[in-house]
């Protein structure tokens, strides 16, 4: 009995080294290449990998809607935009399965979705299927789990829906003045950007752009085949999504287009009409270097304008902008440079219709000091045969009398000019600058010289005429559109009179008024300002 005895033990001490040696050899057995996260395994759209989690080590995540999940392998995705649908249902499959979504760092893991049990699964048994919209660009790290300590064998389908997104982090660098070509074909993410022009957008190609200066940059489409394609842009700052692109123009053939821009960051966005192919080359060119502040860019360093004949050109871009009066028209929005000229006593015209100016420009014109300017006359548009967006001004320059020229642009706009500048003798201009109220000189004929202030800034201007007799003068005021508004009629003596004009109740703007002295009749103008 005791052999008997001594015999079980021996039997049952070998099933002991037995069961031993086997968990060891369980133990040791070899962890999958995907065991860890860090050692993730790349999968994309369409494709299905088999694995096994059976010799798998123990894992830390988050819970991401799993069972307690401990024994994984991991997979990475590179996101496309698209809803992608991750499932382990089918016959491989032989244990009660888990799928973990996460996006971030093996070290710092984000749950995107998870799913412990599909119900919908006809492969029967614990089996998972999750889906999830994925971030063109965005690396998602995929651990195939079981429930509790659950482990086995497995097939994972990768399966795509919906048109790709763009990943702008990676998209290709222009350069200034470097043509690109984009080739776009297909559906693409179908982007409803904003209203340009198109109808069914197709496939997107994304640039990235960097203005190194503030300034008036140029797109050139320098080739275009395929039909029409929608061009934006945006500052490349947050999220690259469909949000907050500015339409630059539905473009079907080669073109010029300009880009008020400030130095930073771009994105560049071809938006295909369509899924038949299109295929543009364009580039963008970026403005000069500006002038040295010092370049005329302020009022004190204001550069000679010879006031009759003369003509300069120049360019705003990279100017600065100046806290000036307004005279006419607003005058402190954009940049700016600065000309000067003394007076001659006749009448000046200064303007910008030319073609050397490309862009909404204004003037202004002032005199006393830099730092107490006063307004002689402003323009933001005239008719002009290249452009209304143009400026010209008109007015009586005062002999001796230093004048300060102020270029610069509608809203912010920025670009190049030219200014030129004629002088001319009108027949009621002649030996009138200087005359004063105390001027009792009998000049030998009726005179009618300017309003002074022009424009009339306190509701009042003073018009000074020299009568060669005791008689009365008439002023009439007429506005654009040719209405009478005002008439004023005051008796004046022979030699000279100083006229008081009283345009409290008058609104401001431009007015012509039409004066009758001693059967004649002469016209000035007079600018109203508050």
């Amino acid at each position: 009995m005791k052999k008997v005895t001594h015999f079980m033990r021996l039997a049952k001490g070998a099933l002991s080294l037995l069961a031993f040696v086997g968990f060891a050899n369980s133990s040791m057995a070899q962890a999958p290449a995907n065991d860890l996260c860090a050692n993730a395994i790349p999968i994309s759209c369409g494709q299905t990998v088999t694995g096994s989690t059976t010799t798998s080590t123990i894992d830390v995540a988050p819970a991401c809607a799993l069972n307690f999940p401990r024994f994984g392998v991991w997979y990475v995705f590179a996101g496309t935009g698209q809803s992608v649908t991750l499932s382990t249902c089918n016959a491989t499959t032989n244990y009660d399965s888990q799928i973990g979504v996460y996006s971030g760092s093996c070290g710092s893991l984000v749950c995107v979705a998870g799913n412990d049990n599909a119900p919908t699964c006809s492969a029967g048994g614990r089996k998972s299927t999750v889906t999830f919209t994925s971030v063109a660009g965005t690396n998602y790290y995929i651990w195939v789990t079981g429930a509790v300590s659950a482990r086995g064998n497995f097939a994972l389908s990768v399966a795509c829906a919906g048109s790709v997104g763009i990943n702008c982090a990676t998209a290709p660098v222009m350069a200034c003045g470097t043509p690109v070509t984009a080739t776009m074909s297909g559906s693409g993410a179908g982007w409803n950007v904003s209203a340009c022009g198109f109808s069914t957008p197709g496939q997107e190609q994304v640039f990235r752009f960097t203005a190194p200066m503030n300034g008036v940059y140029t797109l050139q489409v320098l080739a275009a085949s395929g039909g029409y394609v929608d061009y934006f842009y945006k500052p490349a700052t947050g999220t690259c999504d469909a949000t907050g692109w500015i339409c630059i123009d539905d473009i079907f053939s080669p073109g010029t287009y300009s880009l008020n821009l400030t130095a930073g960051n771009y994105y560049l966005l071809m938006d295909a009409e369509g899924t038949s192919s299109r295929t543009h080359t364009c580039q963008i060119l970026c403005p000069t270097a500006p002038p040295p502040p010092s370049d005329n860019d302020l009022c004190s360093t204001s550069v000679p304008l010879l006031a009759c004949g003369g003509s300069v050109t120049g360019t705003t871009v990279g100017a600065t902008s100046d806290a000036v009066p307004t005279c006419v028209t607003s005058l402190n929005t954009a940049p700016s440079r600065w000309y000067r000229f003394i007076g001659t006593g006749q009448t000046v015209t200064i303007t910008t219709c030319n073609a050397g100016s490309n862009y909404d420009t204004k003037l202004g014109i002032f005199t006393g000091s830099c730092g107490a300017l006063t307004c002689v006359t402003g323009n933001d548009d005239s008719s002009c045969s290249f452009s209304s967006l143009r400026s010209t001004v008109t007015f009586t320059s005062v002999s001796g009398t230093t004048y300060f020229v102020y270029v610069t642009g509608f809203g912010s706009g920025a670009g190049n000019f030219q200014v030129t500048a004629t002088c001319s003798l009108k027949e009621d201009d002649t030996s009138l600058n200087g005359l004063s109220a105390g001027n009792a000189v009998d000049l030998g004929s009726d005179m009618v010289g300017e309003f002074f202030p022009n424009p009339a800034q306190s509701g009042q201007s003073v018009l000074r005429v020299v009568s060669t007799q005791d008689s009365e003068a008439t002023i009439t005021l007429f506005d654009a559109l040719g209405r009478a508004i005002l008439n004023q009629r005051t008796g004046v003596v022979a030699g000279s009179n100083q006229l008081e004009l009283n345009v409290a109740s008058v609104p401001s703007g431009t007015y012509f008024a039409v004066v009758r002295m001693n059967g004649q009749q002469y016209h000035k103008k007079l600018v109203v300002g508050r």
